[in-house]
């Protein structure tokens, strides 16, 4: 069945093959007071619908520093931010960046950038092996992979000139260009994943499977450890197996567990402050975690000696924000810490 968009091809292509012969145009076009300011208010709008006032505030006024200061480098070419280039588009569609943003969240914001930052070396190496190869993208090729994708196709679906001519030339160019230097990329990537394994790997995979080994192993029970021995160890260490009852408040910055403590101080209900602050699973429920061994409770303190300031806490009052790995914590102590009973089987 033919294809429609491809019987109409010879048009679509000559008008494609314009943003060509355009590229060196428009760099010599001068730019007018008016258009500058039209661009200007054209670029804010489409971030604003793209990505709202994330990507205004963080991706448009990032420091002239940041973008012209190189992040490494691969074989002698430097990796940097640049718009539309991998690394920029990456950050630019990563949800978790955008919400790592708004709550100071600094390791997912880091693990964002060296992410899109792999993403770019990566893209920077395949193309210099395209490059290397003598791969490139002829022009007919690009005007149908700039067809085939739909970007100019109107509401029936089908390639509308129409559309086409009420794009600038500037966004002609920009989609051409990235057809250009895309395709040799895929090119490459394809001719990895197609590859067949060559016959000294599997000559090597065979050879390791002939040297086998075998063992015999038995599993110990915990129950199987003498009772009299775990509550010898119990009552060497019986802080750790002692129980609390406590709530919590849990946020990702000082200055907010700061403030949430403030705001207890000047006679906020509890309830209020959690519901205001607390960034916790634990916060639907007024941050009612219940009972906990110690022992658990150390696991999410930076520094175990603040563990007695909870310990140490009267039934009902709240401790001053303790860190914790994830950031800091507010505790209450919601019933009298319990010893553990070295007695009981289901302790032992």
């Amino acid at each position: 069945m033919a294809d429609k968009n491809v019987t109409s091809a010879k048009n679509k292509d000559t008008k494609l093959k314009e943003v060509e012969s355009k590229q060196k145009k428009s760099k010599n076009d001068k730019l007018s007071l008016k258009k500058i300011i039209t661009i200007a208010i054209i670029v804010v709008l489409a971030l604003l619908m793209v990505g709202g006032v994330y990507y205004v505030v963080v991706m448009v006024s990032q420091s002239k520093a940041e973008k012209e200061s190189a992040w490494g480098s691969y074989d002698g070419e430097d990796i940097r931010i640049e718009n539309n280039n991998v690394f920029y588009n990456t950050l630019v569609n990563d949800s978790n960046l955008q919400t790592a943003y708004l709550s100071g969240d600094y390791n997912t914001m880091l693990s964002s950038y060296y992410g899109a930052y792999q993403a770019q070396v990566l893209y920077t190496a395949i193309a210099k092996e395209a490059k290397e190869a003598g791969i490139v993208a002829p022009q007919e090729l690009v005007n149908k992979l700039i067809i085939n994708t739909g970007i100019y196709n109107g509401e029936d679906g089908n390639f509308s000139e129409e559309k086409f001519d009420a794009s600038t030339e500037t966004e002609k160019v920009n989609v051409n260009n990235f057809y250009t230097s895309y395709y040799p990329y895929t090119v490459v990537v394809y001719d990895l994943q197609s590859t067949l394994v060559g016959s000294k790997e599997q000559d090597f995979v065979i050879k390791m499977s002939e040297d086998t080994r075998t063992f015999d192993y038995f599993v110990i029970n915990y129950n199987a450890y003498p009772d009299n021995l775990a509550a010898e160890y119990g009552a060497q260490n019986a802080t750790l197996f002692a129980e609390a009852t406590i709530s919590v408040i849990s946020t990702s910055t000082e200055e907010k567990a700061i403030a949430a403590h403030e705001a207890l101080v000047a006679g906020s209900e509890w309830n209020d402050v959690v519901a205001s602050y607390s960034e916790d699973s634990y916060a639907a429920n007024n941050g009612e975690v219940g009972t906990m061994k110690l022992f658990s409770i150390i696991a999410n303190l930076t520094d175990e000696a603040d563990l007695e300031k909870i310990t140490s806490l009267e039934v009902g009052s709240y401790s001053s924000p303790i860190a914790s790995p994830a950031g800091y914590t507010i505790y209450k102590l919601d019933d009298a810490v319990k010893e553990a009973d070295f007695t009981d089987k289901e302790t032992l």
